[in-house]
């Protein structure tokens, strides 16, 4: 494009040039400003042209073409004269020519670089398809080596996670390798291990309190039973048993419990039918004459614990006390009544 460029500023400087002898021809005085600034462009675009030249031949024409230009207008800063106008026209035919010449070259250069991008570009398509086929190859292989190293682990793992916190403590954790996965795999392992150890403390603790507690209840001097929320007779003490072993014995064939005791805790047989009807909490006496004290207490839960202490020496006591009292009165009685009739 500077080279089409050069070539028609060279024309219509050499069109000035024809002008500017006419003017002198006439006596006139010729533009130099205009002339010299024609050329200074034309110049400027045949360095351009040798700079950017594709070939050695090109930027050889380019250079004669400036130094030739070069040196015919260095003579205009001192006026446009015939004989510089007629040197431009001596040395016209063989710039032109080189001018079109330097346009040929050119574009026969282009064409030849734009047949080797072409080139390149092709080359280019095919490294770039064979390096997508590698590298999506290279991706599969990652993948495989990342899921047996890394996903499938940790897959295992979470599936054991799941399991561990569903109550599976014997769930069976994969070893990992000497990376990231292994070492969450052995933490995990050693979780598992540690929960184990606590529950096993826990549940030893648990079935210890249970038999301190059984011992306990074994060895107590009251009756007790305890309800479940469904009214059933979830625990029986051996001293229950002594009590009321006609309602034990119902209770062992499945008979529930809320049809052998009344709703304030004294059974249904074995009373003293002189006893009559007792508060929840209160006293009733059997019919071998024994008094039993009951007491009961509702849990959160609705489950019922019920106890029955016997109170017969109490009773005894007090009936003891009574009859003194009584005996008291009729002394005293006797001696007020003596002395009245002193």
């Amino acid at each position: 494009n500077f080279a089409r460029s050069s070539s028609q500023l060279f024309s219509s400087l050499r069109l000035k040039a024809k002008n500017a002898e006419d003017t002198i021809a006439s006596g006139g005085n010729p533009d130099l400003a205009m002339i010299t600034g024609v050329a200074e462009t034309f110049l400027e675009d045949i360095a351009v042209v040798r700079e950017r030249a594709l070939s050695d031949r090109a930027r050889l024409h380019a250079a004669q073409v400036a130094g030739e230009m070069r040196q015919w207008s260095a003579g205009l800063h001192a006026g446009v004269t015939l004989e510089q106008l007629g040197q431009l026209n001596t040395i016209a035919p063989e710039v032109a020519l080189k001018l079109n010449t330097i346009v040929e070259l050119q574009a026969g250069e282009a064409y030849r670089e734009r047949a080797r991008a072409e080139g390149a570009i092709e080359t280019t398509r095919l490294l770039t398809i064979a390096a997508t086929g590698a590298a999506l190859i290279l991706t599969v292989l990652i993948s495989i080596v990342l899921s047996a190293r890394i996903v499938r682990p940790l897959r295992e793992a979470a599936t054991a996670a799941d399991r561990i916190a569903a109550g599976e403590l014997e769930t069976h954790i994969p070893s990992g390798g000497r990376d990231e996965t292994g070492a969450l795999l052995r933490s995990m392992a050693y979780m598992q291990t540690s929960i184990s150890d606590a529950l096993s403390r826990e549940k030893s603790l648990r079935e210890s309190a249970q038999i301190r507690l059984i011992e306990a209840l074994e060895t107590s001097a009251e009756g007790i039973v305890l309800l479940n929320a469904d009214g059933e007779a979830a625990l029986l003490n051996s001293q229950m048993r002594a009590f009321f072993p006609e309602l034990v014995e119902k209770l062992s064939s499945g008979v529930a419990f809320s049809k052998l005791v009344r709703p304030d805790g004294t059974p249904v047989s074995g009373m003293d039918s002189m006893a009559g009807p007792v508060n929840e909490d209160g006293e009733f006496k059997m019919a071998d004459g024994r008094w039993l004290r009951v007491s009961r207490s509702t849990a959160p839960d609705g489950s019922i614990f019920i106890v029955w202490s016997d109170v017969t020496h109490a009773k005894e006591r007090e009936v003891a006390y009574l009859q003194a009292r009584d005996k008291a009165e009729e002394a005293s009685e006797s001696k007020s009544r003596f002395l009245r009739n002193m």
